[in-house]
């Protein structure tokens, strides 16, 4: 048992503690939004002002949102299984990558060969990768003379948002769904910006660094410095661990160039200052061979890398295969402020699409009247093994579940896409979890909802595989407070119906319920003007005002 004087010093320490954290965090949030709202001075850099760079990457980098940045699959087709780096028989080495089940790297050996002190000698490095709750946290290296970490932290959307490595920590920002800005604890006063060309390629990087007399002393001021990149069109080498972008899988580059410019572009590097590389392709496009110049120059044996790949083996079984793929959901609400209109939207999961280099599934939904063919895109959803379902709307990556948190939890869940508040994420706090019959889990949570208009806690559940009984990606809490209801009528996999509600007042309406007053032409006398009720190319759309709204409230273009 602690005494009085030691347990006062152990809570000064936790409480010091906990304020760092608080204040790290803090730092981090306020760098963040400096760079987003531009509050640099301009008479800081010699380009105007510094975050003028951010602003113009996220314009550039439009071709991430949901829909257009559909790419080609290939690159995650294949893991790099081996490099060999060849200069002569005695100066060469080969690195072999290991991975577990679910293709994660868990493993790299290095064997090398080197010449020293008249002597041949063999030496071993052996890199470990650490995940927790399917993020890899922590990189462990170790040969003959050092060993270190990398310890790494990400937001709840996955997103790395610090790298401690020896005695640095980096800070990353996002934008638009790309990294766009960095900062660093050893140095808070540096910073950089990157930005990208229309492929997802760094090609300028922007540095605030400390300036240095003609002795390499640092004056007390700063400078700004630029870097340019130039890559090939080619695929890019995958090892599984792109989100890690601090560390080069690729022995012998990491003091090349800076590493997250390789990781985080689409494409292969070619060129950087006075250095280049150069690439031998197979007929898929990946590099199977790279050599690197100085300023031109053939090094004596003209040493190169030597790609080897394996072909992803598809999972018997994923998380995804365990969820349903469609569900049909009764809503009942207010549609552009003057109708009331209860009907089933029918939720589909239609087809894999790549969006910033992840898998997901996109999300459609039909009104149960109109034709499946009339499909309109909602938004995409991507499942993890440790049982997580993010979704993807409006350029940004939301978590939507979790099921493998624990009671007690509180989770940053994505708001909804009907919501007339726009909240981009609730808190959602664990209160019970059961297991059901077929052994999946049963979770009730409470939502706390807080604005100028309402402040009280709503009780929702969720079923693994089928989602919330309030409908799959609706928001929940705040349609239950007055402004209409929603409620998950059935839910489908492989068109075997899985679930059905349970809920009295719904079960009568069986899976399908349409407003029984409706046509396919309808005028409603709205207190302050007229509203039309019109099908349009298999779709029902809702006139007000000049302006053209689908069936969940939303404005569209007709």
């Amino acid at each position: 048992m602690l005494s009085s004087k030691k347990f006062t010093t152990f809570a000064e320490n936790l409480y010091n503690l906990i304020m760092y954290s608080l204040m790290k965090r803090a730092l981090l949030f306020l760098f963040c939004a400096l760079i987003s709202t531009q509050m640099f001075s301009e008479s800081s850099s010699p380009y105007g002002t510094a975050t003028s760079f951010a602003k113009t990457d996220v314009a550039s980098t439009t071709f991430n949102n949901d829909i257009e940045a559909i790419s080609s699959d290939l690159r995650k087709k294949y893991l790099v299984e081996k490099i060999t780096w060849y200069d002569d028989e005695t100066n060469h080495k080969e690195a072999y990558y290991e991975y577990d089940n679910n293709n994660r790297l868990v493993r790299r050996i290095i064997h090398s060969t080197y010449f020293e002190q008249g002597r041949v000698k063999y030496d071993t490095i052996v890199d470990n990768y650490e995940y927790t709750r399917g993020n890899l946290t922590k990189i462990s290296h170790k040969d003959v003379y050092v060993s270190y970490t990398y310890d790494l932290e990400y937001d709840n959307v996955g997103r790395l948002i610090t790298s401690k490595y020896v005695n640095n920590i980096m800070h990353f920002c996002y934008r638009g769904g790309k990294m766009d800005s960095i900062w660093y604890d050893n140095d808070p006063e540096c910073y950089t910006i990157l930005k990208y060309d229309e492929h997802g390629n760094i090609v300028k990087e922007i540095n605030r660094v400390p300036e240095m007399d003609d002795i390499w002393d640092p004056t007390g001021n700063y400078v700004f410095r630029e870097n340019e990149y130039e890559y090939d069109d080619k695929i890019r080498p995958f090892f599984n661990i792109d989100n890690a972008f601090v560390y080069d899988p690729i022995f012998g580059q990491g003091t090349t160039h800076p590493v997250y410019i390789r990781m985080l572009s689409t494409n292969n590097l070619i060129k950087y200052s006075r250095s280049s590389w150069h690439y031998t392709y197979n007929e898929e496009g990946l590099p199977i061979e790279l050599r690197s110049r100085f300023e031109g120059v053939t090094p004596a044996n003209d040493p190169k890398y030597v790609f080897t790949y394996r072909k992803i083996e598809k999972h018997q079984s994923s998380y995804k295969d365990q969820w349903c793929d469609t569900w049909n959901v009764l809503y009942h609400g207010w549609i552009a402020d003057e109708i009331e209109m209860p009907l089933t939207l029918i939720f589909q999961l239609t087809g894999d699409t790549i969006i910033n280099e992840m898998e997901y599934e996109k999300l459609t939904f039909h009104y149960s009247l109109a034709s499946p063919l009339s499909q309109e895109y909602v938004a995409a959803l991507r499942f993890t093994d440790d049982k997580k379902v993010f979704i993807h709307y409006d350029n940004t990556e939301y978590l939507l579940y979790d099921f493998g948190a624990q009671v007690g939890d509180t989770l940053e869940i994505f708001g909804g896409i009907d919501h007339y508040k726009d909240f981009k994420t609730l808190p959602h706090v664990i209160t019970e979890i059961d297991t059901l019959d077929d052994g999946k889990l049963q979770m009730q949570l409470m939502v706390n909802l807080q604005d100028e208009w309402h402040e009280r806690s709503i009780p929702i559940t969720w079923i693994e595989g089928v989602g919330s009984k309030d409908g799959v990606v609706q928001n929940v809490a705040t349609l239950r407070i007055g402004l209409g209801g929603i409620e998950l009528l059935c839910a489908y996999h492989n068109d075997e119906c899985i679930y059905t509600t349970d809920n009295p007042y719904y079960t009568s309406l069986g899976c399908v319920y349409n407003d029984p007053i409706f046509s396919a032409t309808e005028e409603v006398n709205a207190p302050t003007q007229s509203v039309q009720k019109i099908m349009y190319n298999g779709q029902l759309l809702i006139l007000r005002d000049g302006k053209t709204y689908n069936v969940m409230g939303i404005e569209v273009t007709k």
